[in-house]
């Protein structure tokens, strides 16, 4: 039961330190600093572009991922039922 509290309050303590950070705002340049202005936006750009690239891998991935399973179970399947077939015509 210790643990249990022991686990609850260190989780609230972290949550709580975690809300309390402020967050960073990007575009804090003073106001004749229209070049990083223009850098940060490009770079937000490519940042997106690369996330949405990294997300299309990331679920072509996980297809494959869950094709395998599949066809892994399939093959288990099959072959414990030939394995069973081939045992039951030796008797």
């Amino acid at each position: 039961m210790k643990l249990k509290h022991l686990i609850l309050v260190f989780s609230a303590c972290l949550l709580m330190a975690l809300n309390s950070c402020s967050r960073a705002q990007a575009g804090l340049f003073g106001s004749g600093d229209s070049d990083a202005r223009a850098r940060l936006s490009q770079v937000e750009g490519q940042l997106s572009v690369q996330r949405q690239s990294t997300g299309n891998w990331q679920q072509a991935a996980f297809l494959v991922a869950i094709g395998a399973i599949v066809l892994f179970n399939l093959g288990t399947a099959l072959g414990a039922k030939i394995r069973r077939h081939a045992s039951a015509n030796r008797s």
